[in-house]
């Protein structure tokens, strides 16, 4: 009988704090529903491809498909705030991807399954989650439009515990 190790793991757009702390400028204001709760923002991160439950040894090449995900030279710009009811969260949605990262994501997710991994089939929408448990939606669903530039991508174990330090980056690869 084997004892193989596993990790429940995403691969995600993972913000400098430059970047970081220009997201909580932008959204200091940001009213959230009754009931809803806000995601700390040392979880924000853009999900590039949730892989779920993964076996320890496969981490390494996992790691090695991050370190060729190509620079991005175009921002993704976070500019829909929107109310998911089936999952019951508060996302900031970018409404166009741009294509080289769409194409990067693609080609990402296709190495993965070669790996025997299963990776979701929809079309990847990059969003930035910022309320769990919303059961209605935004009162007034304004916010300025945010440029993320895309400066590394990062391996991330996703714990079950709620609340920060949820979300554990395991490996960053910078992309400049």
């Amino acid at each position: 009988m084997s004892c193989v190790k596993t990790r429940r793991l995403f691969a995600a757009l993972w913000p400098a704090d430059p970047v970081r702390f220009a997201l909580s400028a932008t959204l200091q204001a940001l009213q959230l529903p009754v009931g809803a709760r806000r995601v700390p923002q040392t979880e924000w991160h853009i999900t590039v491809a949730f892989l779920g439950i993964v076996p320890e040894p496969l981490r390494a090449t996992i790691e090695g498909l991050l370190t060729e995900f190509p620079v991005q030279p175009e921002p993704v710009v976070l500019d829909s705030l929107e109310w998911w009811s089936e999952s019951r969260v508060g996302v900031w949605a970018a409404s166009h991807v741009p294509p080289a990262l769409a194409a990067a994501q693609a080609d990402l997710c296709w190495k993965l399954s070669d790996l025997g991994l299963r990776v979701d089939s929809r079309t990847w929408r990059p969003h930035l989650t910022l309320a769990r448990a919303m059961d209605t939606p935004w009162a007034a669903p304004s916010l300025p439009s945010f440029q993320w530039p895309i400066r590394s991508v990062a391996l991330v174990e996703s714990q079950a515990a709620v609340g920060s330090g949820r979300y554990t980056p395991l490996m960053a690869h910078e992309l400049i």
